[in-house]
């Protein structure tokens, strides 16, 4: 259903828009591909505890207390200890101290926000044209079926941009992770810049 779906998205696109416009309309629906794609693997990959690296903000419950303490910044990271900063200054803490850790985590605010206005968009558009392909048969270009398939993704791709969009602009939140304790540190290449960072990984 997928695959027909966005080969009917495809057809209908080359085939509604002028020879000068292609251009655009190919890079609008690779802009999308890359925008589903990458909303999947934030999905996908939710379950999967963050990594804790320089620059992180969390926050911290020690062994043998319930509070959780005040937002801090993640400044340094050893084989057994953080070194954490704040607006009062920069401490260190051993790894063994730590009891949980809460991660602030917004990323995939946006990926929820698609799914709900792919799931949303689609449903709505495939009934709306179903409905108005009931009204007017004999008068549509395309057969009931396709204007239900035709609908829903237009629809379903547009209302997921929006939800995304909207994701986007939701509150973060905190995640708790497990024990920094039993986590180990690797070290990862960094992209943007020659270098590597150390992270704690779950």
């Amino acid at each position: 259903m997928l695959r027909t779906s966005v080969i009917s998205l495809i057809a209908i696109t080359a085939v509604t828009t002028p020879a000068r416009s292609q251009g655009v309309e190919s890079a609008v629906l690779v802009g999308y591909g890359v925008l589903s794609i990458g909303a999947i693997v934030s999905l996908s990959s939710r379950g999967n505890p963050p990594a804790v690296e320089t620059g992180t903000t969390l926050r911290m419950r020690l062994r043998g207390t319930t509070d959780w303490s005040k937002t801090v910044r993640v400044a340094r990271i050893t084989n057994d200890s953080m070194v954490l900063a704040s607006d009062s200054g920069s401490w260190s803490i051993g790894r063994s101290e730590i009891d949980s850790l809460q991660v602030k985590a917004s990323t995939g605010r946006w990926a929820e926000g698609w799914l709900i206005g792919l799931v949303a968009g689609g449903a709505t558009g495939a009934f709306l044209a179903h409905e108005a392909a009931d009204a007017n048969q004999g008068n549509d270009w395309f057969t009931p079926g396709q204007a239900v398939v035709i609908g829903g993704v237009l629809l379903g791709a547009s209302a997921s941009i929006v939800g995304a969009g909207i994701g986007l602009l939701a509150p973060s939140r905190w995640v708790t992770i497990g024990n920094p304790k039993d986590a180990r540190v690797s070290i990862a290449p960094m992209l943007a810049r020659p270098g590597f960072v150390v992270e704690l990984r779950f």
